[in-house]
């Protein structure tokens, strides 16, 4: 786990290929050793927690017809702990089953592994037909979210354990920070005057 805390640290403030690489390498040497490991567990008494994992949580987006879709899904609660209960709104990012994503068993292993930056796999009996699909975001009123928890119409269903917390962070991570192409990046230190 030293490692692993070390790399986390490392992580910030910017992401080459390199550390995401050693990203997967130190995942994959931690299954290796350990074994199976518990990356979620009953929901933590009291407060929603980052990485929270709900059940009917409504997500809106466009098909290919330009037509807007209402999806409910379950979904993952990206906001951070500590602004949970202060913040007017909080994001989900939408689950998705397997099985609706691919009939390639070389894509649903490598979303297994956790090898996509965008797609998150938490193997745990509740969830395990599902991924975390990080581009697809739902913003909620934290109000809104409560009340349906009160009438039964949105259940939490997981917390994630340590591990699976740190594997939330690093994908988080890659995904939203990861170094950009070199050429763009040039683009933004030689900007145009125009």
């Amino acid at each position: 786990m030293d490692a692993f805390f070390d790399f986390c640290e490392e992580l910030f403030p910017s992401i080459s290929y390199k550390t995401i690489d050693s990203a997967k390498k130190a995942i994959n040497t931690y299954n290796n050793i350990y074994g199976p490991h518990i990356f979620a567990m009953k929901p933590i008494d009291g407060v929603f927690a980052q990485g929270d994992i709900f059940e009917s949580i409504p997500f809106l987006y466009y098909d290919n017809e330009g037509i807007l879709r209402r999806k409910l899904s379950k979904g993952m609660l990206l906001t951070n702990t500590c602004d949970n209960e202060r913040k007017d709104n909080l994001i989900f990012a939408s689950m998705w089953l397997l099985e609706d994503y691919s009939t390639n068993i070389n894509d649903i292993e490598s979303i297994k592994n956790n090898i996509f930056y965008d797609f998150m796999y938490i193997d745990h009996s509740k969830i395990s037909e599902y991924f975390i699909n990080f581009n697809m975001l739902s913003t909620i009123n934290r109000l809104t979210i409560m009340n349906n928890i009160n009438q039964n119409k949105i259940y939490r269903i997981l917390s994630l354990s340590d591990i699976g917390y740190f594997l939330l962070i690093c994908k988080l991570t890659i995904f939203f920070m990861r170094y950009e192409d070199k050429n763009i990046h040039n683009k933004r230190i030689f900007p145009s005057c125009e």
